[in-house]
């Protein structure tokens, strides 16, 4: 009976998740070339008030004293936005093109993180040449964003994601950049969880039948035990 207990509250609680948001503030662009002509594709400006921001959630809190480490298995979502496009990991159109890459001070707060994010605007999959697409490109020192880019080359990004557009030929007409400085982390202490895991609704239902059909076993072992 023990074992099922055990076994009971493993799948109960596999219903919730642990995790971490990590929140990001980038510089306001402080250079910026914006499209000449609006005949291709979806084209945007990008103005001296805009940066990048978002947030990055982890399965965990991210380990004190990293230098330079592959997070990408223990990302579990993201969103960032550069002010004219939102780069979401639930959307079909997103490839990340590089892994995730962070460094983390001796309380577990991010200090660095590099990654490379694109998402198709255009064209379905898989896509082909001159199909336009937009990306940031998040570093420690500076923060770049492009939009309605003119792909040239269709391929496998560094991370191992088909369909990315691996080159992009120069397209000045069409598509327009922002560069900002550096930006600012945010985020929960290692060591912390900042959502307290509680019982699903379902997982509630589960718990309360097996107790129900516990205590009715019991009463009959009792009662056979009388006898």
């Amino acid at each position: 009976m023990k074992k099922i207990w055990i076994m009971l509250w493993a799948a109960v609680l596999a219903s919730n998740v642990w995790a971490d948001t990590y929140s990001y503030t980038g510089g306001t662009y402080i250079a910026i070339t914006n499209h000449t002509t609006s005949a291709l594709g979806s084209v945007g400006d990008y103005l001296n008030t805009m940066k990048v921001t978002g947030t990055l959630t982890t399965a965990a809190p991210l380990a004190a004293n990293l230098a330079g480490a592959n997070v990408t298995a223990q990302i579990t979502a993201y969103s960032f936005s550069d002010g004219l496009t939102t780069f979401a990991s639930t959307d079909a159109n997103i490839r990340l093109y590089s892994n995730i890459i962070v460094s983390t001070n001796a309380t577990g707060q991010i200090i660095g993180l590099d990654a490379l994010i694109e998402r198709w605007q255009s064209g379905s999959a898989p896509h082909a040449v001159n199909d336009r697409f937009d990306y940031i490109l998040i570093s420690g020192a500076a923060t770049n964003a492009y939009h309605n880019d003119k792909c040239g080359v269709i391929g496998v990004s560094s991370s191992g994601v088909a369909d990315s557009c691996t080159s992009n030929p120069s397209d000045t007409n069409t598509s327009s950049a922002g560069s900002g400085g550096g930006g600012v982390w945010s985020g929960p202490v290692a060591g912390t969880v900042s959502t307290v895991p509680t019982l699903s609704e379902w997982g509630v239902i589960i718990l309360t039948f097996f107790i129900a059909m516990f205590g009715m076993a019991q009463s009959r072992y009792r009662q056979t035990a009388q006898k």
